[in-house]
């Protein structure tokens, strides 16, 4: 953790350092290269808090145990706040642990499922395919009229064809997804802290609107795709005195996952190297395949630095770091767990409700019975990457609820 840590406050350091030749190289669009980070920080350290964490649930017997959300949220939360949710576990006694500790894989399983669909569903919402984006351009991006397009230049493709003013965060909407943000409240006053959680509170509190000028930024419809599929995630780095942000660019990698399949091994037998690699995530130093070629017929490429700033112009603000850094984390999240494979499944009103019920009672269904030992040995017998898809529970009856192999 502390590795990790010192490399990106160096980082940091050394941008604030060299600012003033660092933005006259990106005001002129010449991408800055800097060393690439592990696509996982402190990897160590989150291999020992997953296999903490499933040693809790299989000793309090937790049916609805670690998913593919709670890996992401354990990949990618501050590992300081996560070994802090398990100090005070291993600190509360028995029968209480087991309360806090079903509250735990609850929020993972609820809260983290749902809302991590719903941000990316909404994200497609407003940055689809290029015929639904423009269809969609005057009511939820804002037209750039065209006198002001000379100036409105996407900073990292380089280009003003495609440019659009996007939201950082995507749009609160009125209808199934409304509640996505309370979803993602929770998750975040959980596993990450309070401040973050009362930054994205602020999204939907009385005075403050989605249209806000610092809740925006000038970027490639494309690119901004791109984000919304979690393919392309961009790095909050440095603040400038004039308030543009730096950030460093990166592709991510394809999952094999869905958000609520589940891992039920247990953690006696347990590979946290062969779960990394039912994700996609088995070379740690490896970020995802290039996608974008830049205005000048170059590749983007991971680690490559930008500016993001205001433009008068086009009436926005610099864009808000700490709104950056939440859609970096949600992002990463987004990928790790495949949540773009499945985002119209659990949404619907009935489906939803379904679900929860599913939560709540611990994974018991109607006409579950006492064959659930036996799908259990099943899946003892399956090799790792088969028991990370097989919920052992008998889900017939649940829509949505992902339930493969035998």
């Amino acid at each position: 953790m502390a590795a990790a840590q010192e490399q990106e406050s160096s980082l940091v350091e050394r941008l604030l350092a060299e600012m003033d030749d660092t933005a006259r190289m990106l005001n002129e669009g010449i991408p800055l290269e800097k060393p690439k980070v592990d696509y996982i920080t402190d990897i160590d350290a989150r291999r020992e808090i997953f296999l903490q964490i499933k040693k809790i649930q299989d000793d309090n017997n937790i049916p609805l145990g670690l998913n593919a959300v709670g890996l992401a949220i354990i990949l990618v939360a501050p590992v300081d706040q996560l070994q802090r949710i398990l100090n005070d576990l291993n600190m509360t006694t028995y029968p209480l642990c087991a309360i806090v500790a079903a509250s735990l894989f609850g929020t993972m399983h609820a809260d983290g499922v749902l809302g991590i669909k719903a941000f990316v569903r909404e994200g497609r919402k407003c940055h689809g395919m290029p015929p639904e984006f423009w269809e969609r351009l005057a009511f939820s991006l804002r037209y750039i009229p065209a006198s002001a397009r000379r100036t409105a230049v996407c900073p990292i493709r380089g280009t003003n064809e495609d440019v659009c003013r996007a939201r950082i965060i995507p749009k609160l909407c009125f209808g199934r997804d409304m509640e996505f943000h309370q979803y993602i409240s929770l998750m975040l006053r959980v596993f990450w802290d309070k401040d973050k959680a009362q930054t994205w509170d602020r999204l939907s509190a009385p005075g403050w609107s989605p249209y806000s000028l610092d809740g925006r930024f000038l970027i490639s419809s494309y690119l901004r795709q791109d984000m919304a599929e979690a393919k392309l995630a961009l790095k909050p780095l440095a603040k400038m005195e004039d308030g543009s942000v730096i950030v460093q660019l990166f592709w991510l990698k394809e999952s094999r996952l869905k958000p609520q399949d589940f891992l039920f091994k247990p953690h006696e037998s347990v590979s946290f190297e062969d779960v990394l690699k039912r994700a996609g995530l088995e070379n740690n130093q490896e970020w995802g395949p290039s996608l974008v070629f830049r205005k000048d017929g170059k590749m983007l490429l991971s680690g490559q630095l930008f500016v993001l700033k205001a433009n008068s112009d086009v009436g926005i603000r610099a864009p808000s770091f700490e709104l950056l850094q939440i859609l970096w984390d949600l992002t990463r999240v987004a990928a790790i767990c495949g949540a773009v494979n499945e985002t119209d499944d659990l949404l619907d009103e009935g489906e939803k409700e379904d679900y929860l019920d599913y939560c709540v009672c611990g994974g018991e269904v109607e006409g579950e019975g006492e064959d659930e030992g036996e799908g259990e040995n099943e899946g003892e017998n399956e090799g790792e990457g088969e028991a990370m898809n097989r919920d052992p529970r008998d889900t017939r009856g649940i829509r949505g609820i992902r339930h493969t192999g035998g």
